[in-house]
């Protein structure tokens, strides 16, 4: 009975890893609190800029009060993804591959790290793609986030 107990979790474990964020997901998340401020950022665990970037943002953002969405590569290796994940003691919902149709259309798809702004439910910056300072991103928070 425990051996069917454990493939029964692992399982379930894996058809959590990498499930899809899509439009919808997209939309409840931007819509959830009247006046909120938020940060999409897409990361692969191939490019070790995106890794470091978002343990960067993620102090930034509860420091200004900032919703951080967060998108996964979806042709990575989601073994190597949940492993970094796990060693960076993130939540597992920063595993969701990106499938959000809006967001390809911006470009998301293109470079990992990218960042996207948005306040209100609606996007208050282009996509803004490759790694950013601590520096930098505290000037696209001033910048695109009001």
């Amino acid at each position: 009975m425990s051996y069917l107990i454990f493939f029964f979790a692992m399982l379930m474990a894996e058809m959590a890893l990498g499930a899809g964020f899509t439009g919808s997901d997209l939309q409840t998340a931007l819509h959830s609190q009247k006046d909120e401020k938020a940060v999409i950022y897409s990361w692969s665990p191939h490019m070790n800029l995106s890794i470091r970037g978002l343990d960067e943002i993620i102090p930034l953002a509860r420091r200004n009060k900032i919703k951080l969405i967060v998108v996964l590569d979806p042709n990575c290796d989601l073994k190597q993804a949940q492993e970094i994940s796990r060693l960076h003691h993130w939540p597992a919902e920063y595993l969701k591959t990106m499938d959000a149709k809006e967001l390809i259309e911006k470009g998301f798809r293109i470079h990992y790290p990218s960042y996207l702004l948005a306040q209100n439910g609606n996007f208050t910056s282009p996509t803004i793609p490759g790694y950013k300072s601590i520096g930098e991103l505290t000037r696209m928070v001033r910048t695109y986030l009001k």
